[in-house]
């Protein structure tokens, strides 16, 4: 009965936001430093986490993704870490 469920993106997006507030123990909204230190300090706990944000994101529109990436405070561009991927992010 709980097999695959389609999400809608602004759902997915909002989810992952609220993952990372949980994660952070922060009200969603709030300052994610935690989380922001970890991802630009490319730290390797979080890289397996972070490889699938950047997979969300690059199947996100350029737009979106930027949106998302203002509201958590990551302010470097984004890029895929698969190289068979070829949908990049624009900044």
């Amino acid at each position: 009965m709980y097999g695959n469920m389609l999400l809608s993106r602004d759902l997915f997006l909002r989810l992952s936001e609220e993952a990372i507030a949980a994660s952070c123990g922060v009200e969603l909204g709030g300052k994610y430093n935690a989380f922001v230190e970890l991802w630009t300090g490319d730290d390797e706990c979080l890289s397996a986490v972070k490889t699938q944000y950047i997979r969300m994101l690059s199947n996100t529109p350029s737009s979106r993704a930027l949106q998302w990436r203002e509201r958590i405070g990551i302010d470097e561009p984004t890029q895929p870490t698969d190289a068979s991927n070829e949908m990049q992010l624009e900044t």
